[in-house]
Formats: structure tokens, sequence, C-alpha cells
């Protein structure tokens, strides 16, 4: 078994697959709110693009590309922070998501505000 070291010990990785849709004009969020890290490994499966960003404690915006059909993202995500993956297509966007690591944070869905 893999072991992943976590603020207060060593706890077991997680691991947490996942088919998520975007509808137009939405973005989804990943990690909003406390968390461990985690590796994060990341398909657009749609036609459309995906702008991809990181948003620090600090409130800090870090873009980490733009995701076309079949284009795939892999980064390490420190605890604590966001990734956004905006939608800025006219349809429904298709991303195929796997995280390894800290799988215990919150998910959810946003408007696109800027």
């Amino acid at each position: 078994m893999l072991l992943c070291a976590a603020a207060v010990g060593l706890s077991a990785c997680s691991t947490l697959t996942s088919m998520t849709y975007i509808d137009a004009g939405k973005s989804f969020v990943l990690g909003e709110g406390k968390h461990g890290s985690y590796r994060a490994s990341v398909q657009n499966t749609s036609l459309g693009r995906i702008e991809v960003f990181q948003k620090s404690t600090a409130g800090d915006f870090e873009p980490l590309g733009v995701l076309k059909f079949l284009q795939k993202l892999d980064c390490s995500v420190p605890a604590n922070t966001e990734v956004i993956f905006k939608n800025t297509s006219d349809g429904k966007a298709a991303l195929k998501i796997k995280l390894v690591g800290d799988t215990g944070l919150s998910m959810g869905y946003k408007d696109n505000n800027n």
C-alpha cells in the first residue's frame, strides 16, 4: 500500500475516478476549503475548450493551461488549493478525472464570473 504524508502523520492514499460534466457558462471547482495535497490527472473528452486555473490560499490565480479535445493535464495540487475547470464553450463539457492522495475534498459548480 502507498502512503501519503499528512499534516498529522501518515494515512493511506485514496484514489477517485470520475466522469464530470460541466454546463456551458459554468466552472467545476476541486478543493474549496481545507484538504491535503493530491495528484490530478484530467482529460477533456468533449469538443469545447476548458480553461484550468489554480487558486492559492492567498487568493492568487495561476493559469495551468487550456485543455482542448482529448488533451490531458497532470499536476500536483498543494494542500488547501483550488483547481478550477472553466467551460468556455457553448455546449456541455466532459472531463475524465483521476485523483490520488487526499480525495476528501469538496467539489462543486459555479457560474463563470470572469
